[in-house]
């Protein structure tokens, strides 16, 4: 029936839906357990702070863009980590004008950004020991990170197989 109507998420989605309500799906929730649920939890926690730091980046930058003139000087052009640094550590004092309300909102974002990168690396330092090891080896390998994210699926998925094939009751022969 679904080699005639082509293929179509709406038409899968619909098609489920039957086969829950006729009671012929046969299909089991994820157990919410393991190794591999730890992980994409920590991922995706991760790829939420990682978006949060990003955005306060950005924002530190358009806010930086348009402080006074003196202050602008000051931070144009300096390195990430140096811009951190040094706009983490401003001192507006007293919020009464607009170069202090400046550096009131620029030192705001970058502690703000600086604590996520703290929340990141607390992340990558929770994944298991193996992931770090494989990961700096990638590394001195020369690989992209891109590459490291593959060859890590590729372990997981091997560790996840020998897991499952040492779970499954023996087949009687016939």
């Amino acid at each position: 029936m679904r080699r005639q109507r082509g293929k179509s998420d709406p038409i899968d989605a619909e098609n489920a839906a039957r086969a829950v309500l006729a009671g012929t799906a046969t299909a089991a929730p994820k157990s919410g357990e393991g190794t591999v649920e730890m992980i994409r939890h920590l991922k995706i926690a991760r790829a939420g702070a990682v978006k949060a730091r990003t955005q306060a980046m950005v924002t530190l930058k358009a806010l930086i863009v348009t402080v006074p003139d003196e202050l602008r000087q000051q931070l144009q052009g300096l390195p990430k980590m140096t811009l951190i640094e040094r706009c983490a550590g401003l001192r507006p004092g007293p919020v009464t004008s607009p170069a202090a309300f400046a550096k009131h909102s620029i030192r705001a974002m970058a502690r703000r950004w600086k604590d996520l990168h703290d929340e990141v690396k607390e992340h990558d330092d929770a994944l298991p020991p193996t992931h770090h090891r494989l990961r700096r080896r990638r590394t001195a390998e020369g690989k992209t990170k891109q590459e490291i994210i593959r060859c890590l699926k590729r372990y997981l998925a091997r560790e996840i197989y020998q897991y499952i094939k040492a779970k499954q009751p023996p087949t009687k022969a016939t």
